[in-house]
């Protein structure tokens, strides 16, 4: 994806989360259907996909490593996690909001050619997307087992986590102007629109329509193929995650007390399981490109 591309995509997902925000305030059902319908499409074309071609980065930057060994110590990650959410669900939510951050901030600088700061561009979107919808977020991770007293905590904090969050999104947007960074600058606009949407599609606006799709431009620079040739290798894989996730959802999420919310957090307990080493091996899969650019 060119610079110019790549702005222009920026501009559209931006006029999209306008779109769905106007939707939500006069018409929220309806926006619902339509944004949960594109969600699901989203991760079915790139969401999903663009972390299920991990084997095949793997193989194509080392030969030290079998596919097979290397497959295997990715599904006990998986399972390991997995057992984190049941047993530790607090520590495990710290710990992946801590990798994704990472991954979400090395991700967008290592496509906006920027070496410094990652991390923190990567929890202030974290934070920008969670932190003005914290009473949705805790009825979502209290419903998986979160700590009580933590998420008490953190509401409490209210005031200060959006007041900081504004501040951290205005220097921001003075170093996207600075650094003439056009995607950057619409990516901050996007973001602008998360407190106008539920949490759920602020969050799928970013991990779907920018986060996978630079992850799948990632892939297909890095492994010289083409949209279809990366769904073929992808299927086994992306049908394995699915897999993971509709049985785990629907033998924890789905029983006598369901509710939404515990229905949601479960999905996004299972698709962070699968994430995971998917964070380790893209930042390798990253670092190797660079060397080789």
């Amino acid at each position: 994806m060119n610079k110019s591309v790549s702005t222009h995509y920026s501009v559209v997902l931006f006029v999209l989360a306008i779109l769905a925000s106007i939707a939500f305030h006069f018409a929220p059902q309806f926006a619902w259907y339509i944004t949960g319908v594109l969600a699901l499409i989203g991760l079915t074309l790139v969401g999903i996909p663009h972390g299920a071609l991990d084997v095949l980065t793997h193989t194509s930057r080392t030969t030290h490593v079998h596919p097979i060994l290397f497959l295997s110590t990715y599904i006990a990650s998986v399972a390991l996690v997995i057992c984190g959410w049941f047993f530790i669900p607090t520590a495990t939510l710290a710990f992946f909001l801590l990798l994704s951050a990472w991954h979400f901030g090395q991700a967008d600088f290592e496509l906006w050619k920027l070496k410094r700061g990652s991390m923190c561009w990567g929890t202030l979107l974290l934070i920008i997307i969670l932190g003005w919808h914290l009473e949705e977020v805790n009825s979502i991770l209290s419903a998986i087992g979160v700590s009580e007293a933590v998420l008490s905590l953190v509401i409490k904090a209210e005031f200060w986590i959006k007041n900081g969050t504004i501040i951290g999104w205005m220097i921001a947007l003075a170093l996207a102007i600075y650094r003439r960074k056009k995607p950057w600058f619409w990516s901050l606009m996007l973001l602008a629109c998360t407190p106008l949407l539920p949490v759920l599609i602020a969050f799928m606006f970013f991990f779907i329509g920018q986060h996978s799709v630079a992850g799948w431009m990632h892939l297909k620079r890095g492994l010289k193929l083409n949209d279809r040739q990366l769904w073929i290798k992808a299927a086994p894989f992306h049908l394995g995650a699915w897999a993971i996730i509709g049985v785990g959802v629907y033998s924890l999420g789905i029983n006598e007390s369901q509710t939404f919310h515990a229905t949601v957090g479960w999905f996004f307990a299972f698709l962070g399981s699968i994430s995971i080493p998917h964070i380790v091996e893209s930042h390798r899969f990253i670092q190797n490109l660079r060397e080789h650019s």
